[in-house]
């Protein structure tokens, strides 16, 4: 899949110009300085994944945590959504296990980690062709980083995309295929592509 983007995005008086190649598997960063557009790009492909993922399925986790659902617990939640899972992962009971201690708890009543990690598990549970995340680390220890490392590292072997947004370029290097960076110039933003 690939965006080229001239004049659909501005962001602060500047457009965001380049092109951005999702067409292999793997995992893709896109990374950059605060304040450069990184989330504001996501909310645009969110908004426009009609146009952009028209022949396939994205799943979106943004960083906003869940709060339109939040009396019901994981669990409830897994029976409402169930209709709309495209597919069962073969990795996704282990991957459940993260949230065992608390899956039948209401969202409203979880911190902030372990909200994420219940957004995050949604998004395996629902399953797509395309995973894209926003700051899928934050407000996560230090264990349960490792493990939902362990767990992209799974989607890509069963050869989903993963696009992570990050503020940091130090997200796991081996883990990571493809660097793009979003660097602010005077006059517009420039996608950066390398590795």
């Amino acid at each position: 899949m690939k965006i080229i983007l001239e004049k659909e995005l501005e962001i602060n008086n500047r457009f965001l110009r380049g092109e951005l190649n999702f067409s292999s598997p793997g995992v893709f960063l896109i990374h950059g300085e605060n304040g450069v557009g990184k989330s504001t790009f996501f909310n645009f492909l969110k908004l426009h994944q009609d146009k952009y993922f028209s022949s396939i399925s994205p799943i979106f986790v943004d960083q906003l945590p869940l709060q339109p659902i939040n009396s019901i617990s994981f669990e409830d939640l897994k029976i409402r959504l169930r209709k709309d899972r495209r597919e069962e992962l073969p990795f996704y009971s282990e991957v459940e296990a993260m949230v065992e201690d608390f899956s039948d708890q209401s969202i409203k009543s979880l911190s902030g980690g372990q909200n994420q990690l219940v957004k995050i598990l949604i998004a395996f549970f629902l399953s797509g062709d395309i995973f894209l995340f926003d700051e899928p680390l934050q407000h996560l220890d230090k264990t349960k980083r490792s493990k939902v490392i362990e767990a992209l590292e799974q989607l890509k072997v069963h050869g989903k995309t993963i696009i992570v947004i990050e503020h940091n370029a130090d997200f796991p290097v081996g883990f990571i295929d493809h660097k793009i960076r979003f660097n602010k110039l005077e006059s517009e933003i420039r996608v950066e592509n390398g590795i």
